[in-house]
């Protein structure tokens, strides 16, 4: 059985300045990717660890592997701990 890690989620609720019913969030509860990926990201709303879009201005696939990519990193570098 793995040790326990960090989780993140994708979740569909309203944010302020958003449309109700599209808007979306990728958010995590540690490790922080946002940092890394600010270029990639400059046109969506984040904060902390949370990305905010809309269902017609979705993450791109590239940014959605190297999200997966950097998490994966972050949690195989805590499990080797």
């Amino acid at each position: 059985m793995l040790p326990s890690v960090e989780t993140a989620c994708l979740g569909k609720g309203e944010s302020p300045g958003h449309a109700p019913g599209r808007s979306f969030a990728f958010c995590q509860e540690t490790g922080s990717i946002v940092p890394f990926l600010e270029k990639e990201l400059v046109d969506f709303d984040t904060e902390g660890g949370t990305i905010r879009f809309q269902s017609d201005d979705v993450i791109p696939d590239a940014v959605v592997r190297q999200i997966v990519r950097l998490r994966r990193e972050q949690i195989e570098s805590k499990l080797k701990r």
